[in-house]
């Protein structure tokens, strides 16, 4: 018994002793110690040959460095004079002769390292070869041909000149100079987005007729790129007859629209539902300016069971002065009595910056403060870009103002340019009728200003995306308004012509 336990002793001392002098295994990894993984340059810099440099320890010393081309898997060659060396960096000539200089090009190349035992390792490595730089632009959004819903046009993409500094940028419409940046002599810079709009209004533009507009781009060697495109206003803008509304409950409202004898909207009829329609009417002054704005509910019976108007008063300068507001109720009882009858002044003491736009106002109980207006498209047109959601303006909290950070150029064929966008009826109407009535362009994005209420799931502070298709003579079809923070919900409006 004590000889057996004794030879069991003596086995596991020898592995232990065994296991502990082994530090070293007989076949270490050969492998790449750095270098890049992905490579960028272009064709300025490098014309014929790419010199890449790899690090490599090989502790039994290289055999073969193989180099294939890794989506076909076709050997391209070995790399040679490093055989039996076991840390180094590796030299290898990329000759990139036959690639263009035309167009981007992307190569991979496999690097197969095998060392004395047979053992390989792998690395893949990726080119990216730019182009010679030119100027160019590129992410050009439109064909060659634009359509425009309006007299306002605003580019999309970004000039760029490669590895050589931008000189600068110049529209030209009809053969005339009508924006132009220069680059600062002390600033150097190599790509400049296309956000500069251009405004047509003051053009007489003829409907249908076509124009050439070119931007120009120029980098410091004085080389120059143009691009050329056909303008064209759309021949048809008429104000729809009906829209039919699509709330974010995915109910659909009919919204009729009647014009009076000058073509200004005067009536919107709202089908709430089957017992009830609102009719919104509106009266102007002979600046075309919106002097009351009146809603009234009938029932089933086309009986008005309640009233509510936004009076504006204007001053000598036309600016908006004051906002009255007036609601009162009717009952079958009385038809005549008005009851619950109330009148204020919601609105009052307006301030207005060097150019004539409202800054701030008196609300209910505070200054309510803007800016209300903004020029996101930098063309000179200062657009109402407020953002209510479905709040009374008069008495709306700031933290819950969200902007129309930008714009589409596309004009609005429901746009009232004398109706000041400081009503209020409901929180229902206020939706669909600031969207429909107060924009001359579309929206294309809203954002909250209040990062806290949005992320404290606030549904009426819901930033929002639009979306718009058209009719073959281009005509606004629909226009989907997407929320875009936490919901799938979405407005749409679909737009229907005589």
């Amino acid at each position: 018994m004590k000889k057996n336990t004794l030879k069991i002793l003596i086995i596991i001392l020898s592995i232990a002793g065994f296991t502990a002098c082994e530090v070293e295994p007989d076949f270490p990894l050969p492998g790449f110690t750095d270098g890049e993984k992905e490579v960028t340059f272009r064709r300025d810099t490098v014309m014929e040959v790419y010199n890449l440099q790899l690090a490599l320890r090989i502790p039994n010393g290289v055999n073969t460095i193989e180099v294939k081309d890794t989506y076909t898997n076709e050997s391209l060659g070995y790399v040679e004079g490093y055989e039996g060396q076991t840390s180094f960096t590796m030299d290898y000539e990329l000759d990139i002769r036959s690639v263009s200089t035309d167009v981007d090009t992307i190569l991979f190349r496999t690097f197969r390292v095998e060392d004395t035992k047979r053992i390989g390792y792998n690395r893949t490595v990726k080119f990216n070869i730019k182009k010679t730089s030119r100027p160019e632009i590129i992410n050009f959004e439109g064909g060659n041909e634009i359509t425009l819903q309006g007299p306002i046009y605003k580019p999309t993409g970004t000039a760029t000149t490669g590895a050589v500094p931008l000189k600068s940028v110049e529209y030209i419409f009809n053969g005339e100079q009508r924006f132009l940046f220069e680059v600062p002599a002390d600033t150097t810079i190599y790509d400049y987005d296309l956000k500069k709009g251009l405004s047509l209004m003051e053009d007489n533009m003829v409907k249908g007729d076509p124009y050439p507009f070119r931007i120009v781009v120029t980098d410091s060697r004085d080389r120059s790129y143009q691009k050329d495109v056909t303008l064209v206003l759309a021949s048809v803008s008429q104000i729809p007859s009906r829209i039919n509304y699509i709330n974010e409950r995915n109910r659909t409202v009919p919204i009729d629209i009647l014009v009076d004898e000058m073509n200004r909207i005067d009536s919107i009829i709202f089908y709430q539902s089957s017992n009830s329609t609102y009719i919104f009417s509106l009266q102007y002054n002979e600046a075309n300016q919106v002097t009351s704005f009146i809603k009234k509910s009938y029932n089933s019976r086309n009986e008005m069971s309640y009233m509510r108007e936004n009076i504006f008063a204007y001053g000598a300068d036309q600016r908006v002065k004051s906002v009255k507001y007036i609601s009162y109720e009717v009952y079958d009882a009385a038809p005549d009595e008005k009851v619950d009858y109330e009148e204020n002044v919601v609105a009052q003491r307006f301030e207005y910056d060097e150019n004539g736009l409202p800054i701030s106002f008196y609300g209910q109980s505070a200054v309510i403060e803007g800016p209300f207006y903004s020029d996101p498209l930098e063309v000179g047109i200062s657009l109402f870009s407020t953002h209510w959601h479905n709040s009374d303006p008069t008495s709306i909290r700031p933290q819950n103002v969200s902007v129309v950070t930008e714009f589409k150029t596309v004009f609005m064929p429901t746009f009232i340019e004398g109706l000041p966008p400081f009503f209020n009826f409901s929180a229902i109407d206020n939706v669909w009728l600031y969207d429909l009535f107060t924009r001359m362009l579309m929206p294309h994005k809203v954002r909250s200003q209040n990062e806290d209420y949005i992320k404290g799931g606030y549904d009426y502070l819901h930033e929002s995306n639009y979306t718009y298709t058209t009719t073959e003579d281009g005509s606004i079809e629909r226009i989907t308004a997407a929320f875009t923070n936490g919901s799938d919900n979405s407005l749409v409006y679909e737009f229907v012509y005589e």
